[in-house]
């Protein structure tokens, strides 16, 4: 199928012409217009100008309202036009799309699962690179027999030509550096653990002679140290005896000397003892003539006081008692009265002294 569209091509051309030539004949008519009033300068506070101003306006407004009106009439066919073929064309265009859908997807899938292969393909050299690398860093310090299993593994490491393809020669230039570096590395390892092996045995054959000469070393000093505890022994016990016999005529002297001064002391704690009785008998009367001194003391205050305050109530009562018999109450109901006040005996009435 093949869409022809030579006829319309030819038709809008045409209209696309005639449309050409009306907006050229336009383009005339507002060019000498543009002669006519563009170096004009309008000048509107005369009244002729203001009139010249008025009479351009009405002079080239209907112009303009002309070209506008062409310019709609002109574009409304050619936008119906466009929205007649975006209508109709845009559906029959996604139809065929639907039919590309299918076929696109389908080599779409078959470039996508190549790539995958591919970027797989090379994910795996550069996964076979870096273990070539590790797998000297990794065995560094290590044991002869990891180093070994590190060469084992690699043995049997598989160069296949069609995953490495043109990185082939590199990947095999590479694995045999690898394979070069850990033999050397074995051997420099196996070489220093035989080393380390001699010298630790021969560190042990020292280590055994040093202890049999240090146990016979102790088992010598032994035997002396017996001879001379046997000998300290002897020489420890005269001196016991003779430190014993010291101390038991020590310990006489002290207890001859403990009795002269215990009896001293016995005498010295009885004539003490006596001058203390009769020191604590002249305490004791002096402190009771002094409390009974105070006693009176404050007896006589206390009396005073009481009589002070008695004579102030008295006083405060022979006022309130003057100022009672003015009301005209008796004197006998005067008294009762203030004794009930004074003894508090009406809850709400004070007298303030």
């Amino acid at each position: 199928m093949q869409v022809n569209t030579k006829a319309t091509e030819v038709a809008l051309k045409a209209a696309s012409n005639e449309v050409s030539i009306f907006v050229k004949n336009a383009e005339k008519e507002v060019i000498a217009l543009e002669e006519r009033f563009a170096n004009i300068v309008p000048i509107a506070t005369t009244k002729e100008g203001y009139a010249q101003c008025k009479d351009a306006r009405k002079e080239l407004m209907p112009i303009k309202k002309g070209l506008e009106d062409a310019r709609k009439l002109l574009k409304a066919p050619i936008l119906e036009a466009g929205k007649l073929v975006d209508s109709t064309m845009n559906p029959l265009a996604e139809r065929i799309g639907v039919l590309i859908t299918p076929f696109v997807d389908a080599y779409q899938a078959v470039d996508k699962e190549v790539e995958l292969k591919r970027q797989a393909r090379l994910n795996t050299i550069i996964d076979a690179f870096k273990a070539f690398d590790n797998a000297v860093v990794n065995v560094i310090g290590k044991s002869s027999d990891e180093i070994q299993n590190s060469i084992d593994e690699l043995c049997d490491f598989d160069l296949d030509p069609k995953i490495f393809m043109e990185r082939t020669d590199e990947a095999a230039a590479k694995y045999g550096e690898t394979m070069e570096r850990l033999g050397a590395l074995l051997m420099q390892t196996v070489q220093a653990e035989e080393m380390q092996a001699k010298q630790q045995a021969m560190d042990e054959r020292e280590a055994k002679i040093l202890e049999a000469e240090a146990r016979e070393q102790a088992r010598i000093d032994k035997v002396a140290a017996d001879a001379e505890q046997v000998k300290q022994d002897e020489i420890d016990a005269k001196l016991k005896a003779k430190r014993d016999a010291e101390i038991e005529q020590a310990r006489e002297e002290a207890r001859n000397e403990a009795e002269l001064i215990a009896q001293e002391a016995h005498k010295k704690a009885l004539a003490d003892a006596e001058q203390k009785a009769i020191q604590l008998t002249a305490d004791a009367v002096k402190a009771e003539l002094e409390r009974i001194e105070a006693q009176q003391a404050q007896e006589a205050t206390e009396a005073k006081a009481r009589e002070d305050n008695k004579r102030h109530k008295g006083a405060i009562h022979s006022k309130i008692h003057t100022a009672f018999l003015t009301t005209g109450i008796t004197e006998t109901q005067s008294k009762a009265l203030i004794k009930l006040i004074a003894t508090r005996q009406l809850d709400n009435i004070r007298i303030t002294y």
